[in-house]
């Protein structure tokens, strides 16, 4: 984080932004009530406020300037508001509203995703809720498996939270306590999830309530989708998103919610989207070898440790 960064926000004169949420679709308009906090010792003459709304690689979708006013010291002044039409940003797109005024300068990240409805499910794949007896079998017969395993539980499996763990888990957590995510923000299983590598709040109603699993056990080149950074007191190596080579076939395992009020979480609706897209590719090879014994261990509704030796790092 660059000084300049940090003077966004905590400084004298910060300018603030005020929208409804994170996340929006392309059927809505964004709106934003501009404000400057200004704390300096004295007044700031009149200055156009200038806005811009771009997508994170440069592509500006829309700019404007806002009347200019005087800033009194000691207090908030309001600035205006900017509202843009997001029909014109298309496809799935992290963007960057921007404001400045005068010499300060603050922004701000949306998400914005394509208002359709959710995407069904691939042809040839088998979408399950259970590892039960016909998921295996797709497996031996080299056949691909979605497991969506969102309310799991067992002892290798708990539902968390969004939150960061308060202050330290060794007073207040177990093995599951997170200090947010990190994702491999190349893997083509993301590739129309626009992300940076790790959480940020279009994470917010994905990983609430999400379902992470305790990897210990498994291959050590077994490298998460999604990967919840774990408490130092713990060190576990956890997964919420995770892929492997089980019996021949290749099997998915999400521990997200991707099936309910998905037309209120878009957020959601595009991350299914994002993974049907990858399990119906030619991309969907998962390359490390999990026994299915330590699968059933970790994924199964009543979990038992795998046998010595199997699996081990």
């Amino acid at each position: 984080v660059s000084p300049a960064e940090v003077r966004a926000w905590s400084a004298p004169t910060v300018v603030l932004s005020r929208f409804a949420k994170y996340v929006w679709t392309t059927e809505e308009t964004f709106t934003a009530r501009l404000q400057v906090a200004h704390y300096g010792a004295d007044d700031l003459p009149p200055s156009p406020v200038q806005w811009s709304l771009r997508v994170r690689a440069g592509k500006e979708i829309a700019r404007g300037e806002l009347a200019a006013k005087p800033i009194p010291a000691g207090g908030l002044s309001d600035l205006g508001t900017v509202r843009v039409s997001l029909d014109r940003v298309g496809d799935a797109s992290a963007l960057m509203f921007c404001v400045r005024v005068s010499a300060v300068e603050n922004q701000w990240p949306i998400w914005v995703y394509p208002a359709s409805i959710p995407d069904p499910e691939p042809e040839g794949v088998v979408v399950t809720r259970a590892l039960d007896g016909p998921a295996i079998e797709a497996l031996n017969g080299g056949g691909r498996v979605l497991l969506l395993a969102h309310g799991l539980k067992n002892p290798y499996a708990a539902q968390t939270g969004f939150e960061s763990v308060y202050w330290s888990a060794g007073w207040w957590g177990d093995k599951f306590s997170s200090l947010g995510v990190l994702c491999q923000a190349r893997h083509a299983a993301l590739a129309a999830f626009p992300n940076d590598g790790h959480s940020d709040w279009h994470w917010h109603a994905l990983c609430a309530g999400a379902t992470t699993f305790d990897l210990e056990g498994a291959p050590v080149a077994l490298r998460p989708i999604v990967q919840p950074v774990p408490d130092f007191h713990y060190n576990t190596r956890l997964a919420q998103v995770f892929e492997g080579r089980v019996g021949g076939g290749s099997l998915l395992v999400c521990g997200y919610d991707l099936t309910s009020d998905l037309d209120r979480r878009p957020a959601a609706r595009q991350f299914r989207r994002s993974l049907f897209r990858y399990l119906r590719s030619d991309a969907f090879r998962p390359q490390v070898e999990l026994p299915l014994t330590w699968v059933r261990s970790r994924c199964g509704p009543a979990a038992a440790a795998p046998p010595d030796g199997e699996g081990e790092r």
